[in-house]
């Protein structure tokens, strides 16, 4: 590599990075902890009229309604003492960011008006009497330099100062921050570390291209206190994200958001989110994630494993050891990955993981906090058997949570019999024998076996599955069961009761024939953890399990599981509530 890059003018930009009001000022580290601490400010802000009680809610309902439009905003692109154009995102689907404006024009008695995309002015309060934005603008006030991008690139050395040229697809990336007015430093792999110590001085946060590679790299950043930022999955493993990568690539556009509460997601629904216009490499993993580490995403509620996660400054890592500094593993990475592919949403993402690692946002707490489902593992049986061996999720540990499933074709309820250490929750079969369905849990020794056989005394077709779940209350992980049984293609699931808050609601559903939809339970609100058969034809049957969070205690409700054929097949399903830890 030639040289560093270095941007020592100042970029003339029509607005501000949340990032820069993020550093603002000494006393408000993150924008949103400035507009809570600022309320009583903004509520003498608006002035609508002569001060009735009526007045006064309407002048706060408006206010809230700008507070909250800000409190996603991931650019300001206007801000004056009566006027402000804000970018959020998407809100109607089209991958867009969407614009609003909100303005006033400084005269008594004239309105202010929110413009949303550069429609129409909308008065959202008339006769205004005074308005005033200078509790937002309070709070660029000591803003003295641009962030400083510490890019690592795969690219060699050119000289004695660890500085480099980066490739084609590395200076992409760069355009891209240089775009939102980083300034971009670019060291290489191969650098010291007295050379990288000497550039973490100087940066707010540290970049890591895809291409990168972890063993050249290796620890260097480890210690650094500033936040890091990778595309690739072994240098996560590396800092500390997993005990012991096991990572794939996979073609496609979408990410599965699990955590829309965090500063880089919030403001998203759940599920998936388009965030490339083409397929491109996306990475996901079946390793164990470190004690503290936050999933924001996960490859697909079919196959919910991570390829989204973050770090906060102190959390545990895979080691026991802490982290240095706030860590955010993109889903992304590799040289093929085209980052002029990300649509608005993808930068979005992009940007946001920058600013937080540099600082924006509040620290957040990474301990996932009630019941966490992390693995399965199944077993098809296509042809006649009497019994069926599942393998014991890899990753488990002490005390973890398993429950185990076996679904044949016929009544075997009377016969089957589960291997010794196991609780039945429920083992039963359709009204007219044609499925039966087995569940059963125990709690995680420290040396399991490789595998548990389920056995009864027919030969049937069979299919079975065995999920851990962490979180849950080792005492009484089982807080309450329903069951119910009959003949449809959308098979129901009874509700349960909860007398404890952030339950999990598992539902498991046993079915004749083969007509689910394989890998979705096609159960509305849920994330599904399989949906399989044991084989096709005649003679089969199949199963799937869902779940849903009930934060509250109280009724679950029902929900249905969607079979793709267009008949009713026998089913039998449990609704099973999962305590989680007091």
């Amino acid at each position: 590599m030639a040289h560093l890059r270095i941007r020592s003018h100042r970029y003339r930009r029509a607005g501000y990075t949340l990032l820069e009001l993020a550093v603002a000022s000494a006393s408000s580290v993150v924008l949103v902890g400035g507009l809570a601490s600022s309320i009583f400010i903004a509520a003498q802000s608006l002035d609508v009229t002569d001060g009735t009680l009526a007045d006064a809610r309407r002048a706060n309902q408006i206010l809230d309604q700008i507070n909250h439009d800000l409190q996603s905003a991931v650019m300001l692109s206007e801000l004056s003492s009566t006027a402000v154009t804000m970018s959020v995102p998407d809100r109607d689907g089209d991958n867009v960011p969407e614009t609003i404006r909100y303005a006033w024009s400084g005269v008594a008695g004239d309105p202010l008006t929110k413009v949303y995309n550069g429609g129409t002015a909308v008065t959202v309060a008339g006769n205004v009497q005074g308005f005033s934005m200078e509790w937002i603008s309070r709070f660029i006030e000591g803003v003295t330099s641009l962030p400083i991008i510490l890019f690592v690139s795969s690219e060699a050395s050119s000289g004695d100062d660890g500085l480099a040229t980066p490739s084609a697809a590395e200076q992409d990336r760069i355009d891209v921050m240089e775009g939102w007015g980083y300034d971009v430093t670019v060291i290489s792999q191969q650098a010291t570390q007295v050379e990288f110590d000497s550039q973490l001085a100087t940066a707010n946060v540290v970049y890591v291209a895809g291409s990168v590679s972890s063993a050249t790299l290796s620890t260097k950043l480890n210690a650094a206190t500033i936040g890091v930022v990778t595309e690739s999955f072994a240098h996560a493993e590396t800092l500390g994200f997993y005990d012991s990568l096991v990572g794939y690539t996979d073609d496609r556009q979408t990410i599965h958001l699990t955590d829309t509460t965090h500063y880089i997601t919030e403001g998203y629904s759940l599920g998936d989110l388009t965030i490339a216009d083409a397929d491109q490499s996306f990475k996901l993993t079946f390793a164990t994630l470190a004690p503290e580490a936050s999933i924001l995403a996960v490859y697909h509620n079919a196959l919910p494993l991570p390829n989204f996660a973050i770090l906060d400054e102190g959390d545990e890592l895979a080691d026991a050891s802490l982290a240095a500094g706030r860590r955010c593993q993109l889903p992304w990475g590799e040289d093929t990955f085209d980052v002029g592919q990300l649509n608005a949403d993808g930068l979005i993402i992009m940007q946001r993981a920058v600013e937080w690692a540099a600082g924006a946002g509040d620290d957040t707490e990474t301990t996932p906090s009630g019941v966490v489902f992390e693995e399965y593992t199944e077993t098809q049986a296509s042809s006649n058997t009497r019994d069926l061996t599942i393998n014991v999720p890899s990753g488990y540990a002490a005390d973890d949570l398993l429950i185990a499933t076996v679904v044949t074709d016929g009544n075997e309820a009377s016969s089957m019999t589960p291997p010794s250490g196991w609780t039945e929750i429920y083992l039963g079969e359709n009204n007219n024998g044609r499925v039966t369905l087995g569940i059963w849990w125990k709690l995680a020794s420290s040396s399991e076996p490789s595998d548990y056989t389920f056995d009864w005394s027919g030969n049937e077709e069979a299919y079975g599955w065995m999920m851990r779940f962490t979180g849950h209350n080792a005492a009484s992980p089982i807080h309450d069961t329903g069951t119910t049984q009959g003949s449809s293609n959308t098979p129901s699931t009874v509700a349960v009761t909860t007398t404890e808050d952030n339950c999990m609601i598992l539902r498991i559903g046993g079915f004749d024939d083969d007509d689910v939809s394989t890998g979705d339970a096609g159960m509305s609100g849920h994330t599904t953890i399989t949906a399989e058969q044991s084989g096709s034809g005649s003679g089969t049957c199949s199963g799937a399990a869902a779940y849903a969070m009930l934060d509250a205690a109280g009724d679950s409700g029902t929900a249905n599981f969607d079979l793709s054929g267009s008949g009713s097949e026998e089913f039998r399903t449990v609704t099973i509530a999962i305590e989680p830890s007091p």
